[in-house]
């Protein structure tokens, strides 16, 4: 992730090995969590140039419909055109930057205007008219289209990437929309639920990205933080296969346990009880490093744990 750490000042060398052996591998040390030069180059190195999640593709079901996403400072949205295909852009005004479209999702219509100055583009990006532009010499529309951004779909999901220059995802993900397909034979059938805040709440975590990762890749408190799921699934049977980016994971179901039914979801009562705790921030990212990530859920209902 860091591989020149000289380069980042300020940061202290690491005293304990960092090695690919999870067994006898020490974790980064808190600085690596908080000095804000490490998220500027994680930003740069990681966000800017990986493919990110924004949406399923079902949350894009009439032209017009768009979704909003910022990656670290960047902001961006797709939207599906007049022609059924599906764009991403900058989510600013070619003429002095300003927000397009502030909500995070929604419909335009036929145009996307901008609120400051109402220059307006066509939902494919190209800029259809631009107040008084007609009396400014060597004026051409064509050269203040919407920035674009490379556009993937996955499995129906939609992602993006701000490096023009990055390995598309289909090369990264090989044969696994293959392999998932097949294992999950529905998987074509899932849509975004139309409210999708009605029925998980604000799904923000408001804490430093790698304490989300660090915390979904070890099920060491599984047992104790979420025991219907470990009743469910053993977690020492959990077998893990990676292949270059991409990874995959099986663990065997408990004999006799049954799936909770979706009822177990819990209420927007029993959710606000729980922010105060289980959403409250480590200590050790009340700093720049901290950020905000969306997880836009969709599919069939899962249990609480």
């Amino acid at each position: 992730m860091l591989d020149d750490v000289t380069a980042i000042p300020e940061l202290p060398a690491l005293e304990r090995p960092i090695t690919d052996e999870p067994r006898t591998s020490f974790t980064l040390p808190s600085e690596y969590y908080t000095n804000p030069a490490v998220y500027e180059r994680e930003k740069e190195a990681i966000f800017y140039r990986t493919w990110q999640y924004v949406a399923h593709r079902s949350a894009f079901a009439e032209p017009g419909d768009y979704v909003t996403l910022r990656i670290c400072d960047q902001n961006i949205f797709v939207m599906k055109g007049g022609d059924g295909v599906l764009r991403a852009f900058y989510n600013v005004c070619r003429h002095r930057g300003h927000e397009l479209l502030g909500e995070p999702r929604g419909n335009v219509g036929s145009t996307i205007v901008c609120p400051y100055h109402a220059w307006t583009y066509e939902r494919d990006g190209a800029l259809r008219a631009a107040r008084f532009s007609s009396h400014r010499p060597g004026f051409d529309k064509a050269d203040f289209g919407l920035r674009p951004i490379r556009i993937e779909l996955f499995c129906d999901c939609v992602f993006v990437n701000l490096d023009d220059d990055a390995e598309s995802l289909a090369s990264l993900a090989g044969d696994m929309e293959a392999d998932l397909r097949r294992r999950v034979p529905w998987l074509g059938d899932v849509k975004m639920h139309p409210h999708p805040i009605d029925l998980l709440g604000d799904a923000r975590q408001h804490a430093g990205w790698k304490v989300v990762v660090d915390n979904y890749v070890e099920c060491y408190h599984c047992r104790h933080a979420h025991p219907d799921f470990a009743s469910l699934s053993s977690v020492w049977t959990t077998t893990v296969s990676t292949s270059g980016p991409t990874g995959r994971g099986s663990s065997v179901r408990r004999p006799g346990r049954k799936t909770p039914p979706a009822t177990s979801i819990p209420t927007r009562a029993a959710r606000a009880r729980c922010s105060g705790t289980c959403g409250r921030t480590p200590p050790s990212t009340s700093s720049p490093d901290r950020t905000s990530w969306r997880s836009s859920r969709s599919g069939r209902p899962t249990t609480n744990g």
